[in-house]
């Protein structure tokens, strides 16, 4: 009853509850049974965040809750985690969700790196060292979720570990973090006629 007047308790008891059930669930079905529930709840939840026009924060907050109880099972589009973050307000839980995704993606790395270290012994990956980004689009969305709440310090770090970057996107984003926004635009302009996509 107390959950229908307050939005906080809703949300935590929505999200107990779908949380208690998956993981009761896991018990109970076979792993395949398992996996097909987690990609249908996955898929869901992409299009509810994909395709929401209001992103009303307690139901934001309720996904990502749930995404985060089972971060190695829901993976949701790292596009859509920033955009509902911003559009509802929520952007340190956007930043929370969006860092555990690459905590998990970098761990799954260095276990790949350890198993072919173990098949290839005498065989160094160069590639593995010379990008400490592979999956850059969860590192664009962070620093979308960072500018959001206008830490551009953060913002300025993520970028400044990406090899490929020129010095001109650089410049843009310390001109957009002193408030110089013309500057900053005709920055990120000339950026692209020079480097086109």
């Amino acid at each position: 009853a107390l959950a229908q007047y307050d939005n906080h308790i809703a949300r935590l008891l929505y999200s107990n509850l779908f949380t208690s059930i998956l993981t009761s669930l896991e018990d109970k079905l076979s792993s395949g049974e398992y996996n097909e529930l987690i990609e249908t709840v996955q898929h869901r939840f992409n299009a509810m965040l994909s395709q929401s026009e209001i992103f009303y924060p307690s139901f934001v907050m309720s996904l990502l809750d749930i995404t985060l109880s089972k971060p190695k099972h829901l993976k949701i589009s790292s596009q859509y985690v920033s955009a509902a973050a911003i559009a509802s307000h929520l952007e340190p839980m956007g930043i929370l969700t969006l860092e555990c995704f690459i905590r998990l993606n970098q761990a799954n790395e260095q276990d790949d790196i350890a198993h072919e270290s173990v098949k290839k012994k005498f065989k160094s990956d160069s590639d593995s060292s010379s990008q400490p980004y592979k999956r850059v689009d969860y590192w664009l969305e962070l620093a979308k979720c960072y500018r959001s709440i206008t830490n551009y310090d953060d913002v300025r770090g993520i970028f400044c570990q990406i090899s490929s970057l020129k010095s001109l996107t650089l410049k843009a984003i310390e001109e957009e973090s002193h408030s110089d926004f013309l500057s900053a635009l005709n920055s990120y302009v000339t950026a692209l006629e020079e480097y086109p996509l």
